[in-house]
C-alpha cells in the first residue's frame, strides 16, 4: 500500500483526482497531496480535479485554495454540480419547475434557478443536490422520506448533482446527496445522475483533457463505489487512497470483501497520495 504517483507517471498521461479524502479534509490539504500534483504536473501529467461535488467550479476552485490546493496543483476542474448547473439551465434540456431537496444547505446556484418550486406538488422534476442530515438516524427522524414518497407517487424524474452517497469531512463520515438517490430508486423512482460513477462526468474529464486514450487515465479516489468504479466502467485504471477515504476503518479482509460487494477493485492501493 506504498504506491507513489513518482512510480506510475510514466504509465499515463492524465489524472483524474478527486477532493474529499484524497487532497483535503474540508478545511486543510493533506501532507503531501498538494506537492504530488504539482510534482505530476512537472512530469508532464494533465491533472484533472473531478469531483462529485455539487458546486459550481468557481465555487470549488475557491475551496480548494483555501485548503492550500492551488492553482498551480491542476489544470482543469469537473464537478458534477457544474454539469447538473448546466443541464437544468440549457433550454434542450431545462426544467419548468425545479424542486430542491434541502435548498439552504446546498451550492448557490440553485437560488438563481428561475421557476424554481417550493412545493413538489407542482414541480415537474426534484433535484438532490444537497442533504440535511448526516446520519441514516437523522434521516429517518426528518421529513425527507415522506417527500420522496410524494415524488414517486407522481412519477416525477430525479436529477442527482453528487452522487456520493457518503463522504469524509472533517474526520466524520456523512451522508450525500446520493443517499437521496438512492432511497429514491428504491421507491421506483427514475434518476438522472452526472457524478461517479456514472459516465457524464468522465466523459467530460476527457474533453477537458483533450481525449487522451482511455488507458491512459489513471483515477485517484477514495471510494470504491463512486471512484474505482466509475474509472472501471469508463475503462480507466484507478489508484484508491485509504488513510482518510470512506474504507479507511476497514482491514484488509473486510476492504476485499467490500470489492467483492461492489465489483470493483483498483489497479492500484496507496495509504494517501503521494509523490
Amino acid at each position: 500500500m506504498n504506491v507513489s504517483l513518482q512510480t506510475l507517471a510514466t504509465s499515463y498521461r492524465c489524472l483524474f483526482v478527486d477532493v474529499h479524502g484524497v487532497l483535503h479534509d474540508g478545511n486543510q490539504a493533506f501532507a503531501g497531496a498538494a506537492e504530488a500534483l504539482r510534482s505530476a504536473r512537472r512530469a508532464g501529467l494533465y491533472v484533472v480535479v473531478m469531483t462529485n461535488s455539487p458546486s459550481r467550479i468557481d465555487v470549488v476552485a475557491g475551496r480548494l485554495g483555501r485548503a492550500s490546493v492551488t492553482g498551480d496543483c491542476y489544470d482543469a476542474i469537473v464537478t458534477s454540480g457544474e454539469l447538473t448547473w448546466r443541464h437544468i439551465t440549457d433550454p434542450a434540456t431545462a426544467a419548468r419547475r425545479p424542486y430542491f431537496f434541502c435548498p439552504k444547505d446546498g451550492p448557490s446556484w440553485v437560488h438563481d434557478i428561475a421557476g424554481r418550486t417550493e412545493s413538489i406538488d407542482d414541480a415537474d422534476v426534484v433535484v438532490a443536490a444537497a442533504i440535511s442530515v448526516d446520519t441514516e438516524a437523522e434521516y429517518r427522524a426528518s421529513e425527507l422520506g415522506a417527500l420522496l414518497d410524494r415524488a414517486a407517487v407522481r412519477g416525477l424524474p430525479m436529477l442527482c448533482a453528487d452522487s456520493d452517497v457518503t463522504y469524509p469531512l472533517r474526520g466524520v463520515i456523512r451522508l450525500g446527496p446520493g443517499w437521496l438517490a438512492r432511497q429514491y430508486e428504491q421507491r421506483g423512482g427514475k434518476v438522472v445522475e452526472f457524478g461517479k460513477p456514472c459516465p457524464p462526468i468522465y466523459v467530460e474529464g476527457l474533453r477537458v483533457a483533450v481525449t487522451p486514450a482511455l488507458t491512459e487515465v489513471l483515477m485517484v479516489g477514495d471510494n470504491l463505489r463512486t471512484d474505482v468504479l466509475g474509472a472501471q466502467r469508463s475503462g480507466h485504471h484507478s489508484l484508491l487512497v485509504l488513510r482518510h477515504g470512506v474504507h479507511r476503518d476497514l482491514d484488509v479482509k473486510e476492504l476485499d470483501r467490500e470489492m467483492e460487494l461492489v465489483g470493483a477493485r483498483p489497479t492500484y492501493i496507496a495509504d494517501s497520495l503521494q509523490w
